[in-house]
This record gives C-alpha cells, sequence and structure tokens, in this order.
C-alpha cells in the first residue's frame, strides 16, 4: 500500500491546483453554454447593425431600399468626409458605410447589377458580410420579378414582400412521449468529453512519470516490493483517481438531469465512463515517454482541444465538413459526441448504434492499453 500511497501523496502535491482550476472553468461554461442555449425558441435573433447611406441615386428605388433595410437595422448619419467616415467605422459608431451610385434605378431596370453600391468597413465581420449577402438577394430577386415582366416599382415592391417572409423554426424532438431534449444535459455531457481528456492528461500522465522517475523508483526497489507489484499499485491507483473525477462531475451532472439520473440518462453516465476510461489510457500512453511538465501541458492543450474542435464538442458535428469528419472516426471523442448525441435526443434513438458506439470507444482504449504494454516493454528491453 506505500506505493498507493505514495501515488495520492504526489497527486496531492502537484496536481491539485490544476484539477481545481480545470474543474472550476469548466463548471463555469457549463453553465454559461447550457443555459445560454436553453431556450431554443430563442436561439436566433437579428442582428442589427449601424449603417450609414449615402444615396447618390436619390430615386424612390434607392430610398426605398434604405427603408427596407432601416427595418431591422439603425441607419446613422455621417458627414461625406472620408476622415469622418474612416474614424466612425474605427471607433464603430457605424459597422459599414453603403454608397448607393448614381443610376441606380436605372441600371437595376436595365438589368445591369454590377457595381450597384460601394461598401466601406473596417474588417469583414459576419455581420457585414451578411449585409453583403443580403444586398445581393435583394438585388437578384427585383431582376428576378423585372424578368417576369414585372415594371421595376412592382418589382421592388413584391421583392420586399418575399424577403420580408420570416420563415417559423421548429426544432425536432426525437424523444419518447414527445419530451423536450434536455439540452442542457446534453450540453453538460458533451463538454465532459474536453475537460476529462484535458484533466487526466495533464494530471494522470505526470503523475506516472513522476512516479518512474530513478530517484523515486530506485527507493522504491530497495523496499523489496516487486515489479509487477509495483505497477498493479499503480495501476489501482489511477483506476481510483479516474473514478473519482469521474464521479465527481457525475454528482455535478445531476443538477442538469433535475436530480437523481433515470432512464436514458444511464446510458449517458456510462457513455462519460466508458471516454473517461480512454482519455486515461491516453493518459497512461504518454506517460510511457521521458517527457517533461511543460510538454504534458502544451500536449494537453494539443489533444484536448483539437479533439474537442474536430469531433463536434465545441460544433457540432453536423455543421462540420464531410474530411473533418472523416478524420474525426479515427478519435475516441467523436464516437463519445455520436453517441451522447443520440443517447440525449438531438439525433432518433438506435439501440444498436449506441452500443456500437460505446464499443468503439472500447476499442480505443485497448489500442492504447496495448500501446503502452508495446512500448513500455520494448523502452525495458532496450534498457
Amino acid at each position: 500500500m506505500q506505493v498507493f500511497n505514495v501515488f495520492f501523496k504526489v497527486l496531492w502535491k502537484g496536481h491539485r491546483v490544476p484539477i481545481i482550476i480545470y474543474t472550476v472553468i469548466f463548471f463555469v461554461l457549463a453553465f454559461m453554454f447550457a443555459y445560454m442555449g436553453n431556450d431554443s425558441g430563442q436561439m436566433f435573433e437579428q442582428t442589427e447593425l449601424d449603417i450609414c447611406f449615402f444615396d447618390e441615386d436619390n430615386s424612390a428605388e434607392s430610398r426605398s431600399l434604405i427603408d427596407f433595410i432601416g427595418e431591422n437595422n439603425n441607419i446613422v448619419t455621417l458627414e461625406n468626409n472620408d476622415d469622418i467616415i474612416i474614424d466612425a467605422l474605427y471607433y464603430e459608431r457605424a459597422d459599414c458605410v453603403i454608397t448607393i451610385k448614381k443610376g441606380y434605378a436605372e441600371n437595376l431596370a436595365s438589368g445591369n447589377t454590377d457595381k450597384l453600391f460601394e461598401m466601406r468597413k473596417m474588417h469583414n465581420g459576419y455581420s457585414e458580410i451578411l449585409m453583403d449577402m443580403f444586398l445581393e438577394k435583394y438585388i437578384s430577386t427585383v431582376s428576378a420579378y423585372i424578368s417576369a415582366g414585372e415594371n421595376l416599382s412592382g418589382a421592388v415592391k413584391n421583392a420586399e414582400t418575399a424577403l420580408s417572409e420570416k420563415a417559423e423554426i421548429n426544432f425536432a424532438n426525437f424523444n419518447e412521449n414527445d419530451r423536450p431534449v434536455n439540452y442542457t444535459a446534453m450540453i453538460y455531457f458533451r463538454y465532459l468529453s474536453y475537460i476529462l481528456l484535458a484533466v487526466l492528461i495533464n494530471t494522470l500522465s505526470d503523475i506516472i512519470i513522476e512516479m518512474n522517475k530513478k530517484d523515486l523508483r530506485f527507493r522504491t526497489d530497495c523496499s523489496g516490493i516487486k515489479a509487477s507489484e509495483y505497477t498493479f499499485l499503480i495501476f489501482a491507483g489511477s483506476i481510483v483517481f479516474v473514478l473519482l473525477i469521474w464521479f465527481i462531475f457525475m454528482l455535478v451532472g445531476m443538477y442538469f438531469t433535475d436530480g437523481i439520473y433515470s432512464g436514458k440518462m444511464w446510458l449517458a453516465v456510462l457513455n462519460s465512463l466508458i471516454f473517461a476510461v480512454a482519455a486515461a489510457a491516453i493518459a497512461i500512453f504518454i506517460s510511457c515517454f521521458s517527457i517533461g511538465g511543460n510538454v504534458i501541458t502544451f500536449l494537453t492543450q494539443i489533444i484536448s482541444l483539437g479533439m474537442s474542435f474536430l469531433c463536434g464538442v465545441f460544433v457540432d458535428q453536423s455543421l462540420l465538413s464531410e474530411g473533418v469528419l472523416k478524420a474525426a472516426r479515427f478519435l475516441p471523442a467523436y464516437w463519445y459526441v455520436k453517441a451522447n448525441d443520440i443517447i440525449l435526443g438531438s439525433s432518433a434513438f438506435e439501440t444498436s448504434e449506441i452500443i456500437s458506439y460505446l464499443l468503439i470507444e472500447c476499442g480505443f482504449a485497448a489500442v492504447f492499453v496495448v500501446l503502452t504494454v508495446l512500448v513500455r516493454n520494448y523502452r525495458r528491453t532496450a534498457a
């Protein structure tokens, strides 16, 4: 038991601070992301831009465009002076400045839609890009009505009516008995994969490397403990540590599920446990190499953040490109997220798929265990 005790002494002495920091940051982020998006009916809101127009055409059609854009944005007034405009853009008193060029109405009626506007902005933010897209859509819609036989004024009116239509967004619900999706639980368990990777790699790898340093290992060997017993006790300490970290997160997770876990939530709990084992296997594999604490911290960020971005933790998998998803299939977090989405309701529930994903995660854990054994045997033989 002496080795077991030393394991936790090393853990408490050198790693309690990063564990606490990671855990607190994760809980704060979990609360923020879970409750920022909990009201699905408020997830999409119109962004109002501060826009300045200079109407060189001064026609009924150009004024109609300004009024139409002003319905959902703020129209600001600036002096037509380059220094004043640049200053307003720099200090964000205006998001963009749009000049409607002279001949706008005449060119629009004739189908000559190139270079009808001049837009000035400080950067290509998403808001300014959306305005570019809106202007293109507005002009193409007016041109379509003109091509269909409408006169210019009628085409502008019909285009504005069509573009004013707002789509009603309904979120699909795949849970049984039409129960609402537990969004907070889904977000909590999804982000849990990131923190499990970060905490276990940053701490468990460093602890095992510390335990295997010559000074500590030689003193242990002098005590008469067999190598097999020493390895077993470190392995036991690692298991207890992983289960303790996982159990703490499960206790907090009950807050996001409104009490004791029940029904399908136990599958989410099982999924997180299997992933915790896989993350621990990765951490133990990293400990096979004699690397310093700074390198481990660097690897922690690369692996945890990289895997989270590629596998759909921070960005939903439906928004990732096919190429990214193909690469992510070779990482355990990808299968964890897929299983989590099915269990907690953002995808149709399929028991066979969940089981297959859980088995794949177990496979990743087994692969890293085998790699760890092979590397340790090779290093021992080479030594």
